[in-house]
């Protein structure tokens, strides 16, 4: 890289001044033209477009406060791969770069010294945005990124583990013993393998509502969609799982959408067999069901997502003559979708499926043994009874998570930020 125009975004925190007096000096002394921003929207939106590379601290402070960067930000830092998105704290849900690693992953911790080597690690792998003003850059920028990020995401992961993690801490471990040894056998073959490992995207006994099912949901098709092959480990468990059958659905809603998919094929973990996909594992979907598939995604995906839009959407619903309008009385707008937490009670759970019911799937709350709690009701309290059996549910908080919510329709709140209350729930 010669001369890069870098820009930089860092909160007023002790600790985000700590970060500047140390990258500053780093990156002058590459040769890079250096400039620490004033955080207004029109700054960040120059900053994005205009320069060569990006920094943005995006730390969260632990009592929950926002840092200014949240008051100013735009969508672009997730989409464009110049820009470099760090944090000491987890970031945002929906707040992040395309280049990972900048961020501890909920719920840890990252220091300066961390950040900077990231930092240096990252520039030794940087390509500059094409030459060029206005929207001839921007086009180009953006489809550049997209390409690149896809590429790196194909790189870790040209084979998507989907499996059951089971219940109990002793099975996890072992299922996850064996994926690992898997994994190694197909980087053996010059191949990468990528899974979840339990609890990466949320806590196995997390209280989640149904937004949030769908959002993780979302994350786990973009990476299905940059992988070659998906590999069933087919376990008599497998069908038992909400998360399991999201796998096979997202690759019904892919293949009816005609968007790319990957291969699939099962992998027997007692005979190690791997085969070809049989014809009944995939389950058929409908264009109604696949258009209500859209819209939970598309409402949840933190890639696209307006947390923003839920209460002008309210709003509207309430108007005269917008209000007699379906689209504004959604279920994806609604508070119950968005606040009000699912359990599951272990006790009146139907036993594994045999085939996928996607109409069921879709709505996860009206499937057997999956129940609604009314947030307001419970949302403090510390124990609850189980609506299946009556057995008392004790219920334990965890570090809060965030939403952002961007400058797109003009108004904030919370300084950008929106706290995401985290409940795990134990039954006995």
């Amino acid at each position: 890289m010669s001369q890069p125009t870098v820009s930089c975004f860092f909160p007023g925190t002790p600790q985000g001044r700590e970060l500047a007096d140390l990258l500053l000096p780093r990156l002058a002394a590459r040769g890079c033209d250096v400039r620490e921003r004033v955080l207004t929207p029109a700054e960040f939106a120059s900053a994005c477009w205009n320069d060569d590379v990006l920094i943005v601290d995006g730390t969260v402070d632990g009592d929950g406060g926002a840092p200014d960067v949240y008051g100013v930000a735009s969508a672009p830092p997730m989409a464009l791969d110049h820009v470099l998105v760090v944090a000491r704290s987890p970031l945002p849900i929906n707040f992040f770069g395309t280049r990972h690693g900048g961020a501890p992953p909920y719920p840890g911790r990252h220091d300066n010294a961390a950040i900077a080597t990231w930092v240096d690690q990252q520039f030794d792998r940087l390509t500059l945005p094409r030459p060029g003003k206005g929207w001839i850059r921007m086009r180009s920028t953006m489809r550049d990124s997209t390409a690149a990020t896809e590429r790196r995401l194909n790189a870790t992961g040209q084979v998507f583990f989907s499996y059951r993690a089971g219940r109990g801490d002793r099975e996890r471990q072992a299922r996850v013993e064996v994926l690992r040894r898997l994994a190694d056998e197909v980087e053996a073959e010059d191949r990468t393998a990528f899974f979840y490992p339990p609890g990466a995207l949320a806590w196995e006994d997390e209280m989640l509502p149904a937004a949030r099912h769908w959002q993780l949901a979302s994350i786990i098709d973009r990476r299905l969609a940059v992988a070659d092959e998906m590999w069933v480990i087919l376990t008599p468990d497998y069908l038992g799982s909400w998360w399991t059958q999201a796998e096979l659905v997202t690759i019904a809603y892919r293949r009816a959408s005609g968007a790319r998919t990957p291969t699939v094929r099962v992998y027997d973990p007692v005979s190690g067999a791997l085969t070809p996909e049989p014809p009944d594992l995939i389950p058929a979907i409908t264009f109604r069901q696949r258009r209500r598939m859209a819209r939970w995604y598309t409402n949840t995906d933190p890639m696209t997502m307006g947390p923003e839009a839920l209460l002008p959407m309210r709003v509207m619903s309430q108007a005269p003559l917008l209000g007699r309008l379906r689209y504004f009385h959604d279920p994806v707008w609604s508070t119950e979708f968005w606040d009000d937490p699912l359990v599951t009670c272990p006790v009146r759970l139907r036993d594994v499926p045999g085939r996928i019911d996607v109409e069921e799937f879709l709505w996860p709350e009206r499937q057997e043994g999956r129940y609604r709690i009314s947030a307001g009701l419970h949302g403090d309290a510390s124990a609850f009874a189980c609506p299946g059996c009556g057995r008392e549910i004790a219920v334990s908080p965890a570090p809060a998570r965030y939403l952002w919510s961007p400058l797109r329709l003009g108004g904030r709140v919370a300084g950008g930020l929106t706290v995401v209350p985290v409940r795990r729930a134990r039954h006995p």
